[in-house]
């Protein structure tokens, strides 16, 4: 379940992750981003990995860039500190620093959801409903993430998509974030300028190319 910097629980936590979901949902401040907590048990932590493994779906600057490997159990994790543990909600609480008897109210009300198989706050599919119960309790905690893709064909200074052998392919031409420039470097608009800069530089070679 996902709380607040409150520690009251504010979205439907299985919606699509996807641009926008955090904001779509917090009705509350919307700037700054709010930091968020995400809180389970110890059933959750055995379930497997609470990050995807590399050959399932690889995301991350630790994973893609430094080949970390999430342990499969999340212990190695909990042991760096990356996820909070404590044998109580209140302990919980208090370690993200939040008010234990709001966190401790809120994730009463979320299993009793789980329980009657009804979400009354969001509408969250009962399917994947399932109650935080189990000591000891966990939590990761930070702001909401962006995931997105960035790369993918080769280019050339014309901005022309190469071949696997790095010839072009004729007529075909690539900007933006389908093949940018910036690579992980993408927060502040980055594909925009590189879908203008390139889109301009393919146009001109297009437009002079002889058919």
């Amino acid at each position: 379940m996902f709380l607040s910097r409150e520690g009251r629980r504010f979205t439907d936590e299985s919606t699509e992750m996807r641009h926008g979901h955090v904001f779509r949902e917090v009705s509350y401040q919307h700037f700054p981003v709010q930091p968020m907590n995400i809180v389970f048990d110890e059933t959750m932590r055995l379930a497997g990995q609470l990050s995807p493994g590399r050959d399932v779906l690889p995301v991350g600057h630790m994973v893609l860039d430094e080949g970390y490997e999430w342990s499969s159990d999340n212990q190695a994790e909990i042991d760096k500190g990356w996820i909070v543990k404590a044998d109580t909600l209140a302990e919980l609480a208090g370690k993200l620093g939040l008010d234990p008897a709001v966190v401790e109210t809120s994730v009463h009300r979320y299993n009793e959801a789980c329980a009657d198989g009804v979400d009354h706050s969001f509408g969250r599919n009962p399917e994947t409903l399932a109650p935080v119960a189990t000591a000891p309790f966990y939590a990761v905690s930070g702001p909401p993430l962006l995931g997105w893709s960035s790369g993918g064909p080769r280019r050339d200074g014309h901005s022309r998509v190469l071949d696997t052998a790095g010839s072009p392919i004729p007529g075909l031409y690539a900007a933006g974030a389908v093949s940018s420039t910036y690579s992980a470097a993408k927060d502040g608009g980055f594909h925009i300028a590189d879908a203008y800069a390139f889109g301009r530089v393919a146009g001109a070679h297009a437009a002079a190319r002889q058919a």
